[in-house]
């Protein structure tokens, strides 16, 4: 595993649960073990494998789902089926 849901809730404006993230180890260049990542709603949304991350206040929802080596950052709300 690369991540976990931390404790740390938020709930949208549409009522969804989102848990921060947490990385367990370092990924790629840019993340390191331990640091604090964006908002997820279930461990669905990002992949365990490859680079993908989410960070700073960036959220992902629904059945949107973050793979490969994609990155979401800033205030970006990925949802539904993207």
């Amino acid at each position: 595993m690369k991540y976990k849901l931390t404790h740390n809730t938020m709930t949208t404006e549409d009522g969804i649960v989102l848990h921060r993230i947490q990385a367990f180890r370092n990924i790629g260049k840019d993340v390191k073990a331990g640091e604090l990542g964006g908002w997820i709603e279930k461990k669905g949304n990002l992949s365990q494998y490859g680079k993908c991350w989410v960070r700073n206040n960036a959220k992902v929802a629904g059945k949107a789902r973050v793979c490969g080596n994609a990155g979401v950052y800033g205030k970006a709300y990925i949802y539904d089926n993207a």
